[in-house]
């Protein structure tokens, strides 16, 4: 066996060890040039317990700036009134809570609760009588909640018919003055205000029973009208206009009533025949 000590070491230096043209002639190192390896994943982090974690923050308030005023929510909106202005000098006194339901809806209301003696049940039951007690009502297939003073009746109250000519007078007065304060419009309320006029100045007032005969008509007519202005609008009719031959037909109606009262009243005594021979 050869003595390796005795081998000729290879000259790397020389030619057929020298790398070809255009190649790194840079002798090998023991370093290469390859990349790093990447760097080992970090761990995910752990969710933190109930108590440490963070509530979502509310969103930040618009910056108000010095020219800005924003309302008080909790102050109520108030109306504007005139300063300069006093008063009234007379106050009409308040119907019944019924009958202004009634008129606000623009239906048929009696002028009985809107006369002195109306007026005078409906403010004595206002002071005994509970606000927050309520009922079911049915307008159009529609239940609706009100409070009972607004849907209960008066037991007392009267028909048109059977008013003085003054209680009538009386009534339609504030009957106009709160259809105005309800916000009826204002060809309804001219209307309404000019067939009470043209009653109370019709030349039938002055003749006998004439007032009975006025009173029998605005009672059926401003019922009629109140009635077509809900369920027939198409058949709505000026009220203002006055109805002469209907004038005339309750004229009769009522003096044939007042004949066969009379007719009855006299078949009640008896007939007492007496023999002079």
């Amino acid at each position: 066996m050869a003595d390796p000590n005795l081998e000729i070491r290879p000259d790397f230096a020389a030619v057929p060890y020298q790398p070809p043209p255009g190649t790194n002639n840079k002798r090998p190192t023991s370093q290469t040039n390859n990349p790093p390896p990447p760097p080992p994943p970090q761990p995910l982090p752990l969710p933190l317990p109930p108590a440490q974690q963070q509530l979502p923050q509310p969103p930040e308030e618009p910056v108000q700036l010095p020219d800005q005023q924003v309302p008080d929510k909790g102050k109520t909106k108030a109306i504007d009134f005139d300063i300069n202005r006093p008063p009234p000098s007379v106050l009409a006194r308040r119907p019944s809570q019924y009958a202004l339901t009634k008129l606000s809806s623009i239906e048929y209301v009696e002028l009985w609760y809107f006369t002195p003696e109306g007026s005078a049940e409906a403010s004595l039951l206002h002071r005994t009588q509970a606000d927050d007690t309520f009922g079911i009502t049915n307008n159009n297939n529609v239940l609706t909640l009100r409070s009972v003073a607004s849907v209960k009746a008066s037991r007392n109250a009267r028909a048109d018919h059977d008013l003085t000519f003054l209680q009538f007078l009386q009534g339609k007065n504030s009957l106009l003055h709160f259809a105005k304060q309800l916000g009826w419009p204002a060809k309804h309320l001219n209307s309404m205000a000019l067939f009470f006029w043209n009653l109370e100045n019709h030349p039938l007032h002055s003749a006998p029973q004439g007032d009975r005969v006025i009173l029998h008509y605005a009672e059926r007519i401003r019922r009629q009208w109140h009635d077509d202005m809900k369920y027939n609008p198409a058949d709505a009719f000026n009220i203002a206009i006055i109805n002469d031959p209907l004038m005339n037909s309750i004229a009769l109606e009522i003096s044939l009533t007042a004949q066969n009262r009379v007719a009855q009243r006299v078949s009640l005594f008896p007939i007492l025949i007496v023999n002079l021979s």
